[in-house]
């Protein structure tokens, strides 16, 4: 498969959807008490026919990478696996860590990826949780040179990586995307197939900003107007 956006940033989790949406709903009445303005778009219930375009299509018109004031999120179960659920969002959850406080048994695997190692940015990054226990982290990122980072023991879905430096190769090359794809897989995330960002049952899609992001009236409808193209049924 072809990944068509400079960057992507979601977690799995190992659990239906159901649970994950009521946890989400939980962490939306917590940003509401801290007074962060967020609008949710659209009941978890509504059904939908979505495939990867749909999604790039979305998150390419509105993502501005880290920097966007506004963060939008999916959650959904995927076709090839609809025994776990997926969180896409445009920026970092704010989600991340509080889904494993809810759920100390919960198995969570976030995944961060750049598409062009020549960005600024470029980064690629598998890190499995326990409820809020890291449990292994591997990245390697560019700031402003490559740097690789392993923590926690080196997992069974690693496949026994030897990732010891050897003389001539390239740290972006101790882990390849290639590598995070796979890895990913074993652990029970087919990020590389198709039918991994396609979904055919009931997707929850809500977006938050806070209030000082707001410059006018303009660009709060400009973001309500977002999820609208979204082939809910």
């Amino acid at each position: 498969m072809q990944f068509t956006l400079p960057f992507y940033s979601f977690l799995v989790f190992k659990a239906n959807l159901n649970r994950i949406c009521e946890m989400i709903e939980d962490e939306v009445a917590s940003i509401h008490e801290a007074h962060i303005y967020l609008k949710k778009f659209y009941s978890k219930k509504r059904r939908c026919n979505f495939s990867r375009e749909v999604i790039d299509a979305l998150f390419l018109q509105k993502s501005q990478y880290y920097h966007s004031p506004t963060i939008m999120e999916l959650a959904y179960s995927p076709k090839i696996a609809c025994q776990i659920s997926v969180n896409l969002h445009t920026a970092r959850s704010l989600y991340e860590y509080s889904f494993g406080k809810r759920d100390p048994s919960l198995e969570i695997l976030g995944v961060r990826f750049s598409t062009d190692d020549k960005s600024e940015d470029a980064i690629r990054e598998l890190a499995y949780y326990r409820g809020t226990e890291l449990i292994r982290m591997v990245r390697v990122m560019k700031d402003p040179k490559w740097d690789l980072c392993l923590l926690g023991e080196q997992q069974p879905f690693e496949e026994g990586k030897c990732y010891e430096k050897i003389k001539g190769k390239r740290i972006k090359d101790y882990f390849t995307l290639e590598d995070l794809i796979r890895f990913a897989t074993n652990w029970g995330a087919p990020i590389g197939q198709d039918d991994f960002w396609a979904s055919d049952q009931k997707m929850y899609c809500w977006g938050y900003l806070e209030n000082d992001t707001l410059k006018s009236d303009a660009d709060l409808a400009d973001w309500e107007e977002w999820p609208q193209d979204l082939p809910f049924d």
